[in-house]
């Protein structure tokens, strides 16, 4: 057998061996996804910001420095670049807040009509009472001559209290993770705005070294 032969037969077997053991352990490949990808969210996540924020930046960025040449002063492109950031920063903010106080507005709107249907609700579940009455008269019987354990019932609310004590630990740890998250985001997204021409070389020059292989 010649080695070429001999290396498609052991590269065949190893491709075999890795998805043989991929089907019999997906549980692990899943949790080893999903670290990864809690890893690099903040970072995909500021390279989405990053995107939205060029558009304004680049637009403001362009006025201030055709406001330079006119005016003839000289400006350093790195505090125009900043200045472009924290200004399409504002511009995204505002529009996003824009957006809230057109959308809260109808949901309040939509609560206060609910609230305000209250008393109708509370008629309806009169009648259903009043017509269904007698069967209610029913059932309380056949509560009272069944032997409802109360001491029981009082030891299963009591065990389902530190679950709801760790629910609640752990919410408060996804909100902090978020925040965090979202921090790692608009700290990268900023640093890929402020260089982001060294960046585009560095992945051109990449792309060539890896096209030219």
């Amino acid at each position: 057998m010649k080695k070429e032969e001999m290396k498609k037969w052991i590269t065949l077997i190893f491709i075999a061996i890795i998805g043989y053991w991929a089907i019999n352990n997906l549980n692990i490949i899943g949790n080893v996804l999903s670290n990864i990808f809690s890893i690099i969210f903040p970072f995909v996540l500021g390279g989405a910001l990053a995107f939205i924020l060029n558009l304004p930046m680049t637009y403001f960025e362009k006025k201030m420095l055709k406001t330079k040449k006119k005016s003839k002063k000289t400006r350093n492109k790195k505090i125009v670049r900043i200045l472009s950031i924290i200004f399409a920063i504002i511009v995204i903010l505002l529009i996003l807040t824009l957006i809230i106080t057109l959308i809260v507005p109808e949901l309040i709107d939509i609560v206060n009509l609910l609230i305000d249907n209250i008393p109708y609700y509370v008629e309806e579940i009169t009648k259903l009472i009043d017509t269904y009455g007698g069967n209610l008269a029913d059932i309380n019987s056949m509560i009272q001559n069944k032997n409802i354990d109360i001491e029981n019932i009082k030891n299963q609310i009591l065990n389902q209290i530190p679950g709801i004590l760790t629910s609640s630990i752990s919410i408060v740890g996804n909100i902090f993770s978020g925040i965090a998250t979202f921090f790692i985001a608009v700290v990268f997204a900023i640093y890929i705005l402020i260089d982001k021409e060294k960046l585009q070389e560095q992945v051109k020059k990449i792309i060539y070294a890896y096209l030219s292989k």
